[in-house]
């Protein structure tokens, strides 16, 4: 991006850096050092001084804009992925849509033969921001990616109790 046409017309057009560094080092450090203060001011911006925030705005404005058409979003801890400790043999489900609602769940291999889980704890958590979503529709749990020993799965896993609440897996199959 640092040597695009539209990043090097907006730093024509802006006619200053935000830095001496950007400023130093333009097509290595100009686009880092933009992004970051881009993200602040867009998504922090009562963590940025007052001063600050309007020469920001006036130092780089053709930049704000061009990073503004990328949607950049922060990551929340419900856009990790889902992952299996082996040692505690615990899955974790960092958001798990249920209807409206996402819930960060704990579940514990309770029958490694079975492969049987039974829930330790679920609490409600924010959406993810990014669409790789684990859902429970029509007592199926959905899971499109599960790192497993450094492998990536799809797997579903079907509820078969409530009290507690238990769940089957009925299907794994590796990403490539």
């Amino acid at each position: 991006m640092a040597n695009s046409p539209q990043w090097l017309n907006t730093q024509s057009l802006d006619g200053a850096f935000i830095s001496t560094y950007a400023r130093d080092n333009p097509t290595r450090e100009d686009v880092a050092e933009s992004c970051l203060l881009h993200f602040g001011l867009r998504n922090n911006p009562d963590r940025i001084f007052t001063r600050n925030l309007a020469l920001i705005e006036s130092t780089i404005a053709n930049r704000l804009a061009v990073l503004d058409t990328m949607a950049i979003k922060a990551i929340v801890e419900s856009d990790r992925h889902s992952w299996f400790d082996p040692n505690a043999q615990l899955l974790q489900l960092p958001a798990v849509k249920v209807g409206d609602v996402y819930y960060k769940l704990t579940l514990k291999l309770a029958d490694p033969v079975g492969l049987r889980f039974t829930l330790v704890s679920a609490a409600e958590t924010m959406a993810s921001s990014y669409p790789l979503l684990t859902q429970f529709s029509e007592d199926v749990l959905n899971i499109p990616l599960l790192l497993v020993a450094g492998k990536r799965y799809k797997i579903k896993l079907a509820l078969i109790g409530v009290d507690p609440v238990k769940f089957q897996l009925t299907s794994a199959s590796e990403l490539k």
